[in-house]
């Protein structure tokens, strides 16, 4: 038997196993604004009159970072740059976005503490990071299917609803948006934030006014995401940069469309209170 300091809350649930790796919270904080990223031509090549701005989130020194979100956004796309990870959200911004980054433990920060390490001299725990302690997980409700005029038409999540994201403006260059979400309350009392190990993608053709009084028929793409809020988890279908985008015949029929329904990602959330915000020690 291994020997190992176990931390367990009152309910009895393993805040800790020092005889296990365990994940560390490393940085909490914000998002900054990167740039613009280019969509794509339904046929081929970049489409420059319309873009999408990205935020970032970066980490220095990071092993396998994972990240935790309070706000609405899609699934982050994450860049490992030099010493770097980088993790990469598109916008548009609907509100602060909180980011917790958890990493593998490690002997990092600097201060008395406990570590620990396992028979083989693996690093297992250090008492300078606080634990990742997820409260649960949520599954998105399934697909729906609607049928309509297509014969195609879904709901991306039963029981959400659908909004426009984002307008296409020709003169500052951004694409358009379609957003659906979901709620699934929880402790109405205490914010989340959430993590989708996996996204699935989806497509979409909206009318949107351009100007002028003039409504174009548009097709899109968005991309499954899943963060926390105030009493809850959001899933949503967000932005999908560098995508197609581009207008589409009027008699097109407006619906979701080409979402997998056969498998769901399983998406774990924390207690945001349990954590500092913001935290950031290597600065």
């Amino acid at each position: 038997m291994k020997t190992a300091l176990i931390a367990r809350d009152e309910s009895g649930n393993v805040l800790y196993d020092t005889s296990k790796s365990i994940y560390g919270l490393i940085k909490s904080g914000t998002v900054t604004y990167h740039g613009r990223w280019m969509r794509l031509y339904p046929s081929g090549g970049v489409y420059p009159s319309y873009q999408d701005d990205i935020y970032k989130f970066e980490v220095e020194g990071g092993i396998s970072p994972i990240v935790f979100v309070y706000g609405d956004c899609g699934k982050p796309y994450q860049s490992k740059e030099g010493t770097k990870h980088v993790f990469y959200f598109a916008g548009p911004l609907l509100g602060e976005l909180k980011v917790y980054c958890f990493d593998i433990m490690r002997p990092i920060f600097s201060g008395p503490a406990l570590k620990t390490r396992a028979e083989n001299g693996k690093f297992t725990f250090n008492s300078l990071q606080w634990p990742l302690n997820v409260a649960g997980t949520s599954i998105p409700p399934p697909v729906e299917w609607v049928g309509g005029a297509s014969g195609d038409s879904i709901r991306p999540f039963a029981g959400g609803r659908g909004y426009i994201l984002q307008y296409p403006t020709m003169g500052s260059g951004r694409a358009g948006s379609m957003y659906f979400r979901v709620k699934i309350n929880l402790e109405p009392t205490k914010k989340y934030a959430a993590h989708i190990p996996w996204n699935r993608g989806v497509e979409w053709v909206y009318p949107f006014e351009t100007g002028g009084g003039h409504v174009g028929q548009f097709r899109g793409s968005g991309e499954e995401g899943c963060s926390g809020t105030d009493g809850g988890v959001h899933h949503l279908i967000w932005t999908a940069p560098e995508t197609t985008f581009g207008s589409v015949h009027t008699t097109t029929p407006v619906r979701f469309f080409n979402m997998a329904g056969d498998r769901l990602p399983r998406c774990p959330y924390i207690d945001i209170a349990e954590y500092p915000y913001p935290f950031n020690p290597q600065l």
